[in-house]
């Protein structure tokens, strides 16, 4: 049984509403330790756990894509507008036609290109493996770019594009990438975790109402008080 990601919250609250009313039940009988009011808030505990440490790994997933974003297209100095006065310089030291500003205007189409896609948060693995690739590749496209540069007597006045500036931000985008593919693996196995615990959850709920209605009746109040619970 798959949960939306809204629905997790408000069935371990029903859940926990469902606990609270056993434990009234004084004359409440389990039919094995599965159903009993011990076993079931320790699985509640547990999935409690679980439903918190999705949602802090899911944050840092969302999180770390941010951030590479903000390195690659969207803060001031990202990557992607940077090419620009990086081609502008080579423009100015070379002139417009030389060999030199050809071969770095290649390389900033084929980053521009390059069309950095950003993953959703419950993205599969394929989408996940396209999105890493077209990363990679981008910043490959800069390692490229610091290679040829190094064969130039590249030297602007721009402090956010010389040769070291670049080398960090290379590194950077590495680092970005490599934080990216690890807190997705943590997201993506939390995830998991955390679905297996809900369903032997919602397993065990639905155990303990056959347990309460055997006990006291379709018709009795104590059923009619958590038979509508979903979990």
């Amino acid at each position: 049984m798959a949960f939306s990601e809204i629905s997790f919250g408000a069935r371990l609250e029903n859940a926990r509403r469902l606990l609270e009313q056993l434990k009234t039940f004084n004359s409440y009988s389990p039919l094995g330790e599965k159903t009993s009011v011990v076993f079931f808030q320790k699985l509640i505990a547990e999935t409690t756990d679980s439903y918190n440490d999705a949602i802090d790994k899911i944050e840092n997933y969302s999180n770390g894509v941010e951030q590479r974003q903000q390195l690659y297209t969207k803060s001031p100095d990202a990557l992607t507008k940077l090419l620009s006065p990086i081609v502008s310089t080579v423009r100015s030291m070379y002139g417009k036609q030389a060999k030199q500003s050809e071969t770095i205007i290649n390389l900033a189409v084929k980053i521009r290109g390059g069309k950095a896609i950003k993953p959703a948060k419950n993205a599969d693995a394929d989408t996940i493996s396209q999105s890493q690739r077209s990363y990679g590749n981008m910043a490959q496209g800069l390692k490229d770019i610091l290679t040829i540069l190094s064969k130039y007597k590249y030297d602007p006045a721009n402090p956010k594009i010389t040769t070291k500036a670049l080398q960090n931000l290379h590194k950077a985008l590495l680092n970005a990438n490599q934080t990216v593919s690890t807190s997705y693996a943590a997201q993506k196995q939390a995830r998991n975790k955390r679905q297996q615990q809900y369903e032997t959850l919602n397993d065990t709920a639905q155990r303990i109402k056959e347990a309460i209605k055997s006990q006291y009746g379709p018709g009795s109040a104590e059923y009619k008080l958590v038979k509508g619970l979903k979990i």
